[in-house]
């Protein structure tokens, strides 16, 4: 482990827990493990809450106080992640608490055996004995009984515990290695509740290896006003929703045995999807409405669910109800449903009909409210032929040391319909070869070369044969994160943008660790709506990003059409191409 590095970051959301958090933080700081980082983010709390962790970062230097605008577990809990340290993660939620020598025992089995995810059990105690009688199912609930021993990639391990309901979503509930989070680019989706059950199941199906201890560390306060306990409610359908459709995406094309894929398939459904359905069925009918008004997001997922299972009382309750607009939306649904195919090619699972997935990342800015186009979109991705969606163009010069990495982590990428187009500019040490060895490794990767003329006309030849609908530019010393050109390409096709930005990290070769680098995205004054233009800031519309060509996602048609190329200088020569794009 690095010099100084802890050994855990303890991330603790905290939100009015005054009554429960000394409770939770003695159990955090009296851990026998002492090389932790205790990581306390206080998600605007209106009562003392922030101000007892105050006092214990006082006395001791292991505790760290984030404040930050009222904004839901999910939001605190990544802040958390983006500042944490740690080799290992592990999530603790404020009214909980943990025996005392939990981290040191996890700590040291996870390190031992080069885990991502050691998981472990939980023991409820409740505030009242009524609590405990309206809630017998928790007792043992958390207490697992399978043997689930030995090292298991993630996946595996899933298809162990999935059959006798012992997989638990709840982050409580393990230790989990950061770099797997960090090399995903995995955070908690924003804005819903059930944010558990979507990054569980993310990090349980990235991971390669996964082992089970059979002992209850964890001690899980049920209260009235919990989430577990709580009326259930559109919250929760909506939440349920929401993880179900980025399940789905996430899951798209991700190669499984045929056994674990049964098993993914049948928790998709029958448990996520068909909690959303429980729940639904148990409202009201005015609040059954007001899901569906949400927009053809939930009415879509909705008739999806009712034909798959068989079901006709949704149709009779509301394609035939009195609402025509209602029963109108419905039936553009319904169409598009019967001309979908709901498939599975080989191993892969892509069992889903077209019309239910969604990308749905946005939800935070644009609430519930996708709809169709949203749809189409991820049909597009995964039905659409084979013709590359994204070109990514890489000038290549004597880099034989970090080529490697760089060209890994492109076929590594979620998004699997993209071409690599890697422009040799005249290399004299081995990176031709190595660009050559991967070439035929791979159809994807195509290799030009050209006598050394520097990266704006190793990019622009490039440009020249690429077929993608949007184009990306990667230096090759350095490397994209497996989630780029996804989360990229979709956010381009859902605001119908010209140039995506985004960000990129600081990596220490020798150390291994990251740093931000805010100057290549500076959010704070970037408009608010999505999309944008120069004309909505030009004051500054070259201080919300860098002149760096590759935090940047161009369609390519706006590219030719606009008759941007990159300058045949040596040093410089991106400043014309995106300093030109963006005042466009």
């Amino acid at each position: 482990m690095e010099h100084n590095r802890p050994a855990v970051s303890v991330i603790i959301p905290v939100y009015m827990v005054e009554d429960y958090l000394r409770e939770c933080l003695d159990s955090a700081v009296k851990q026998t493990l002492s090389n932790i980082e205790i990581i306390c983010v206080d998600d605007g709390s209106p009562d003392s809450s922030a101000q007892i962790v105050e006092e214990y970062a006082s006395k001791h230097s292991t505790v760290r106080l984030i404040r930050k605008e009222n904004g839901g577990q999910s939001s605190a809990r990544n802040m958390g992640l983006d500042v944490a340290r740690g080799e290992y993660v592990y999530f603790l939620d404020s009214d909980d608490y943990l025996d005392l020598n939990t981290l040191e025992e996890l700590y040291t089995r996870a390190e031992a055996d080069k885990l991502d995810i050691l998981c472990f059990n939980c023991v409820p105690f409740f505030e009242s004995d009524k609590i405990k009688n309206d809630n017998q199912n928790f007792i043992d609930y958390y207490d697992r009984k399978g043997d689930y021993s030995g090292i298991h990639s993630g996946p595996v391990m899933f298809s162990k515990m999935r059959p006798n309901r012992e997989f638990f979503a709840s982050v409580c509930l393990q230790l989990i290695r950061r770099e797997l989070i960090e090399s995903a680019c995995l955070r908690f989706f924003e804005g819903i509740i059930h944010e558990d059950n979507l990054f569980s199941f993310q990090c349980m199906m990235l991971a390669q290896r996964v082992s089970y201890v059979r002992k209850s560390y964890y001690h899980r306060r049920v209260r009235g006003e919990s989430t577990m306990t709580a009326s259930q409610s559109m919250k929760n359908v909506q939440g349920y929703i929401v993880a179900y459709a980025e399940m789905i995406a996430f899951m798209r094309n991700r190669q499984l045995e045929p056994e674990v894929a049964e098993h993914v398939s049948e928790y998709l459904f029958n448990s996520i999807f068909g909690n959303a359905r429980r729940i639904f069925y148990s409202l009201d009918i005015p609040s059954e409405q007001a899901v569906l008004d949400k927009g053809d997001f939930c009415a879509a997922h909705f008739l999806d669910m009712i034909k798959r299972s068989g079901e006709t009382e949704f149709e009779r309750s509301y394609i035939k109800s009195e609402n025509a607009s209602l029963r109108s939306r419905l039936k553009t649904v319904e169409d598009e449903y019967r001309t979908s195919v709901a498939y599975r090619v080989g191993n892969v699972l892509t069992f889903v009909p077209r019309m239910a997935v969604l990308a749905v990342r946005g939800v935070k800015r644009h609430g519930l409210s996708y709809g169709l186009r949203a749809m189409k979109l991820r049909a597009k991705q995964k039905l659409g032929g084979s013709a590359p969606l994204v070109s990514i163009i890489m000038p290549v010069y004597n880099v034989e040391e970090f080529l490697e990495q760089g060209l890994d982590t492109l076929l590594q990428q979620t998004l699997k319909r993209i071409e690599i187009i890697c422009v040799d500019d005249g290399s004299t040490d081995r990176s031709l070869e190595i660009l050559n060895e991967y070439a035929a490794r791979d159809s994807r990767v195509k290799v030009f070369t050209q006598q050394n003329q520097y990266a704006g006309a190793a990019r622009n030849l490039g440009l020249s044969h690429a077929k993608g609908e949007y184009v990306v530019f990667l230096d090759s010393d350095d490397f994209f994160a497996k989630g780029l050109a996804e989360q990229a390409y979709t956010a381009a096709k859902l605001a119908d943008a010209d140039i995506v930005l985004y960000g990129a990290k600081h990596y220490n070769n020798k150390t291994g660790e990251y740093k931000d680098a805010k100057w290549l995205l500076n959010t704070a004054i970037a408009p608010k709506k999505q999309p944008f233009s120069y004309k909505d800031c030009p004051e500054h519309i070259f201080r919300i990003t860098s002149p760096c060509p590759w935090t940047k996602m161009f369609r390519r048609e706006f590219v030719e059409k606009s008759g941007l190329q990159f300058q045949h200088t040596q040093n410089s020569n991106d400043l014309f191409f995106t300093l030109s794009a963006l005042a466009m």
